[in-house]
């Protein structure tokens, strides 16, 4: 994995197939190519990959916290909770869990994010003092998929024939 971690996809790939054809039933290397999977994007394939793999370990966590893992990044939020919830009743201390379990209290958060700009000029250019701010506010996730939000946004900048504003307030309708 190491290989993976350096940008090497290709190179990490060849040795994880290497080392499947030496030990094809080793959980911890199939674990291993579900997660350089992921790394290349190849979501589904992970997930198909991890599925079986729990089929064939049922015992061996790491194969539902990836596929947990992996039902996040899919946006199939319903079965990550189930997932994630399962997980922490049966493994409780693994940080693997409790790392999927935070990424999931951060899904479920409302989100802010602001956007500001100040700008400067010499003079020689028109509009050459200017500042802006724009504000997002998403809703906790409802049904699973969606958020309401709301958006303000303040506009002002300098021009030869005065100054120019813009403000605003938007959202759903």
């Amino acid at each position: 994995m190491s290989r993976s971690y350096g940008g090497q996809q290709a190179e990490a790939g060849v040795m994880l197939d290497e080392l499947q054809r030496a030990a094809p039933f080793n959980s911890e290397l199939r674990a291993n190519r579900a997660r350089w999977m992921n790394a290349r994007g190849w979501l589904r394939q992970a997930r198909d990959e991890l599925i079986m793999l729990r089929n064939e370990d049922p015992n061996y966590p790491a194969a539902a916290i990836g596929i947990a893992d992996t039902q996040l990044a899919l946006n199939e939020y319903q079965g990550a909770e189930a997932g994630i919830a399962a997980l922490a009743q049966d493994y409780p201390d693994d940080k693997g869990v409790q790392d999927l379990q935070r990424r999931w209290q951060l899904h479920n958060m409302r989100e802010l994010t602001v956007d500001a700009s100040v700008g400067r000029g010499s003079g020689a250019v028109v509009g050459n003092r200017d500042h802006s701010i724009e504000t997002f506010l998403y809703s906790a996730p409802f049904a699973y998929n969606y958020r309401a939000f709301a958006r303000a946004y303040d506009a002002e900048a300098d021009f030869e024939g005065g100054t120019a504003y813009r403000w605003g307030l938007a959202g759903p309708p």
